[in-house]
């Protein structure tokens, strides 16, 4: 009767096996549930940096670009660009150096060999001061003595064009686009930034605008 009972208040070894099996089943099951609930909460937390990045870059490229000069010499903000190239544009402007007035100097946007990272470019100099050579970040950080440039949206740009030039007769890829930089009236700015997690989940953001080249001579 003892070991009867003894046998009754136990556990057989398979019945142990099966509940452990059933646990970890279950346990595998809430794993995996949390990780698809992380990776959406993640590109979901993602996509509004991301928009929010895309805007205030659109933002800054347009209020630099308003500020276009035409140097002395040359016709246009944009002599030293080639329409050709959507994805590199450099312009004379005046720049911000901190002091109560302006500075005369040149800007730079260009994308990477890979077409995923923005890159901003500036210099102070009246005239022309040479090509600013291949679309990378510099050491440097004096634009007086030479580029000082900066990743400005790194490694989440979709690869394509993200300048288009309008003239009086030719807009987008039509007619005999794209323009001559002398003949170039205005700059479109499109930027699409991807916000994917590491699993690839994720959405475009799509910010654009337009600069009207308005102090041509």
């Amino acid at each position: 009767m003892s070991g009867r009972r003894h046998r009754d208040e136990g556990f057989a070894l398979v019945e142990l096996l099966v509940t452990s099996s059933l646990a970890l089943v279950v346990l595998l099951a809430i794993l995996g549930a949390l990780d698809v609930f992380s990776g959406t909460s993640s590109a979901t937390a993602r996509a509004p940096i991301a928009e929010e990045t895309a805007r205030a870059t659109l933002r800054q490229m347009v209020d630099d670009l308003r500020q276009a000069r035409v140097p002395t010499g040359e016709t246009t903000p944009i002599d030293h660009t080639s329409t050709g190239a959507t994805g590199d544009l450099v312009a004379a402007a005046w720049l911000d150096d901190g002091t109560a007035a302006p500075r005369a100097g040149w800007l730079r946007y260009c994308v990477t060999a890979d077409g995923r990272t923005l890159v901003a470019a500036r210099r102070y100099a009246a005239a022309w001061p040479g090509a600013p050579g291949t679309c990378a970040t510099t050491s440097a950080t004096d634009p007086a003595l030479g580029w000082v440039a900066r990743a400005v949206v790194p490694g989440s740009l979709v690869p394509g064009g993200v300048f288009t030039f309008t003239s009086d007769a030719c807009f987008g890829t039509t007619g005999s686009c794209p323009p001559a930089a002398t003949a170039v009236r205005a700059i479109g700015i499109r930027l699409r930034l991807q916000a994917r997690d590491a699993g690839g989940r994720g959405r475009t953001i799509d910010q654009s605008g337009t600069v009207g080249l308005r102090n041509r001579p």
